[in-house]
């Protein structure tokens, strides 16, 4: 029975269309575009129903890993069981807000710019007054957002006003990171604490990514156990591959990595933490942290 599946499934992979490939041409370039043709399929079989409304260029966030599908399977973690109203800060990407859509909750986007394909959305200033009315959400998520932000404290203190009882920020923000011109703030673990209590937040988790899903040599074995797989299966192995990564960070995050160099970094002068002269407590749960000289994400939660 195996051998038959894995004859039907080669043949179905001959069959994918071999258009020529950017960066490679002749045999090289034919495979390359019969991959990419079967991990479409394969992204198609796993969105299921669900294929037909996300709009196709958002797609890897399902099958890519170092801040995509295993991203998501943290934030759903965090966040709990669907149907629950989300307000995704930051839509641009489309990774935060169509992953929570294909997991059952009801999302709404809010955006400096115009989404079109990321509906509804609604166009504002996360640093200025949000137009949604108090306890409107469960959930405010803030994936790399605060970072951007000048008035962070006041993007924080507007999500807090828009939670229902009992909801919650979930967010994340990359540590001690500066090469982007646009990231206005460079926080470490302690900064981050200081800014939520600031905003009005206590801090329940905290997550500290060491992201060794970022690896290199790991993306390619990543896409050949998953296609090779859904030849065999006709079942997608993106999302168990994106679980087992979740779960290996997840489980890798609680261990402390990087916090204490961090720490003695701030106490020492050495990176400016923010220190606002507001304070209050409200629910908040902040995964994100990164070892000393590694720099990838965070997820946060208040």
């Amino acid at each position: 029975m195996p051998v038959a599946g894995s004859r039907r499934w080669g043949e179905r992979l001959a069959e994918l269309p071999a258009t020529a490939a950017t960066g490679g041409s002749g045999a090289r370039g034919g495979l390359s575009a019969r991959l990419r043709a079967l991990r479409r399929e394969a992204t198609r079989q796993q969105l299921g129903p669900h294929a037909a409304r996300v709009p196709e260029r958002y797609w890897p966030n399902f099958t890519a890993i170092g801040g995509a599908a295993e991203h998501l399977c943290v934030l759903q973690r965090l966040i709990g069981a669907p149907p629950l109203d989300i307000l995704v800060v930051g839509v641009f990407g489309g990774r935060d807000f169509w992953g929570l859509h294909v997991a059952g909750h009801r999302v709404t986007g809010f955006d400096f710019a115009a989404i079109p394909d990321c509906r509804p959305s609604v166009r504002g200033n996360a640093e200025a007054p949000w137009p949604f009315a108090d306890a409107r959400f469960d959930v405010v998520v803030l994936g790399e957002i605060l970072e951007h932000l000048i008035h962070d404290w006041q993007a924080l203190r507007e999500a807090r006003r828009v939670l229902r009882p009992g909801g919650c920020v979930v967010g994340s923000v990359p540590f001690l990171y500066d090469e982007n011109d646009y990231h206005v703030r460079i926080h470490n673990p302690a900064s981050i604490r200081r800014l939520l209590r600031a905003a009005g937040y206590e801090v329940d988790a905290f997550l500290e990514r060491p992201g060794l899903v970022e690896l290199r040599i790991l993306t390619p074995f990543h896409h050949a156990v998953a296609l090779a797989g859904f030849l065999l299966t006709g079942r997608s192995l993106y999302p168990t591959l994106a679980r087992l990564y979740a779960r290996w960070e997840w489980w890798l995050g609680g261990q402390g990595w990087g916090t204490p160099a961090a720490a003695e970094a701030d106490r020492a002068g050495e990176l400016g933490g923010y220190r606002p002269g507001t304070s209050g407590r409200a629910r908040a749960l902040l995964p994100g942290a990164q070892p000393a000289g590694v720099l990838e994400r965070s997820t946060l939660r208040a």
